[in-house]
């Protein structure tokens, strides 16, 4: 049978046909791109499919600042009744528990003038343009879908009370107990799946082992160099290669497919350098860059930005978040949340990795309300227990640093901190409102008669969305843990302060 080509429809046509195509088109396209480039892609899906990132419920008549309950039920057990003994009097009650999401609108814009539209886009289409808004658009959407979800995991472990969600390396009583050898090992990941199974964690799914019992199966994500140490522990790598044999290019190591160990899928992701004025990192690895350089131990502003930021004028903490990712900043995904009181004081790291002093460092210190997000408000010379004095013993103290050199969060050791998260089903539960990844624009100023081109044009996109851990009947998050412990950074040269 022949086909009819002249009888397919086309997607401008249907435009044409339907002009508000063209917004479902392009937030349809953003949804599925954003998802591609998610790190958590592969750990995302529906209510009931056992992924520990829960799409849990789309509502469309929601709007931003509302929230979305969820019941949750309590277990009911009990001894029951023995023999002719009488049972009515002795019937459990079902009890309930709850917990909110809060969805808000989130928006972001690019605005333009005319002027570069026609004067430093020459031989550029439209198209082109388009092409260039929707690039930037799709990227910011996924960027900030993924922060939020490991923000809000990473915030609500660490303040929670007794931290009951955070399983940290070298098992001390804070962060700062943590020293340059407490990197991940496979004794974490065991550690972390018995946390999760005594926390109640519903697992991703369930294996057999030779016995025919059923093995809980959690997802380990981190950064790549955070949990990179596995490699060089031998009964992992052992363990690695051991379950590849035999498979020829099917094998782990040669398709890159998620290792396991003791039934915990182990997903390194990788964290690329973005390039301009942003923050850089992860949620779970924080770095920056130095934008004005520190001639002496003087200074307590620090600026972000590196070279794109070497005079400080980029000031404006909404477009210029560089410091957001470092502990106690007020991140929030929604405007009326509360950001938890933090009166901990926290470390980082200034290294030089230029000029005259470059592999020496020190370490500044900061409390919450000195991380403004473009700034931080530091207490520089640090010494109180001895970190400046030990490092200039071993020669590696400086308090100049070129713009460029690496701020990195550490605790009062020295060393610097990353995360991981080791997590089973229904770990992150995700509201959608009733836009998602919705094209806006703007127009402002005069314009040529007959035409839509105002001289100053802004595009971005708006979504409602809202992100909280499940949360049982007793009020606790059985789903995940946070692994806290030393990032092996093999570049810098550090002085182990723990002695």
């Amino acid at each position: 049978m022949a086909f009819d080509l002249s009888q397919i429809g086309t997607v401008a046509a249907q435009i044409a046909a339907n002009p508000k195509l063209q917004a479902e088109f392009w937030s349809n396209s953003i949804i599925e791109d954003s998802r591609d480039k998610c790190p958590l892609k592969d750990f995302v899906g529906g209510e009931d499919s056992g992924m520990p990132i829960c799409e849990a419920k789309r509502a469309a008549i929601k709007n931003g600042g509302q929230k979305i309950n969820m019941t949750v039920r309590a277990s009911v057990l009990g001894q029951g009744v023995k023999g002719s003994a009488e049972l009515k009097s002795k019937t459990s009650t079902l009890n309930y528990g709850s917990f909110n999401l809060t969805v808000d609108l989130r928006r972001f814009a690019i605005s333009e003038e005319q002027l570069v539209k026609y004067f430093t886009q020459s031989g550029a289409s439209e198209s082109d343009r388009a092409a260039l808004i929707y690039g930037l658009c799709r990227d910011w959407w996924t960027r900030t879908y993924t922060d939020d979800m490991q923000i809000t995991l990473r915030n609500r472990a660490i303040y929670a009370a007794d931290q009951p969600n955070v399983l940290r390396i070298g098992n001390g009583a804070s962060k700062d107990e943590i020293t340059l050898a407490d990197t991940i090992d496979s004794d974490t990941i065991e550690d972390g799946a018995n946390n999760l199974i005594g926390l109640g964690a519903m697992p991703m799914s369930l294996d057999t082992d030779a016995s025919g019992s059923d093995v809980p199966e959690f997802l380990l994500y981190g950064p790549r160099e955070f949990l990179d140490p596995l490699k060089n522990e031998q009964k992992y790598r052992e363990a690695v290669l051991a379950a590849s044999q035999g498979k020829g290019n099917d094998a782990v190591p040669f398709k890159g497919r998620y290792p396991q160990w003791d039934n915990n899928l182990v997903f390194k992701h990788n964290i690329v350098r973005e390039t301009g004025p942003v923050r850089l990192g992860s949620p779970l690895a924080p770095y920056a860059l130095l934008g004005v350089a520190l001639a002496n131990g003087s200074a307590t502003s620090i600026t972000g930005g590196g070279s794109w930021n070497a005079d400080g004028t980029l000031t404006d903490a909404t477009l210029f978040d560089f410091f957001s990712y470092f502990p106690a900043y007020p991140w929030t995904t929604y405007s009326t949340e509360t950001f938890p009181t933090d009166s901990a004081t926290h470390y980082a790291i200034i290294y030089n990795v230029s000029g005259a002093n470059r592999g020496k460092y020190e370490i500044v210190s900061y409390v919450a309300a000195g991380n403004l997000g473009v700034t931080l408000t530091v207490t520089r010379e640090v010494d109180a227990d001895g970190q400046k004095t030990d490092l200039t013993a071993a020669g590696r103290y400086s308090n100049v640093h070129p713009s460029g050199s690496l701020v990195i969060p550490c605790n009062k050791l020295g060393v610097p901190i990353n995360y991981a998260l080791h997590m089973g089903g229904n770990a992150l539960m995700v509201g959608k409102g009733g836009i998602e990844a919705q094209q806006i624009e703007h127009g402002d100023d005069f314009k040529a008669v007959g035409t839509e081109n105002y001289h100053v044009k802004g595009y971005g996109i708006q979504t409602i969305a809202g992100y909280e851990p499940y949360t049982n009947a007793d009020g606790i998050f059985p789903n995940f843990v946070l692994v806290e412990g030393a990032a092996p950074y093999r570049r810098l040269n550090l002085v182990d302060l723990s002695s």
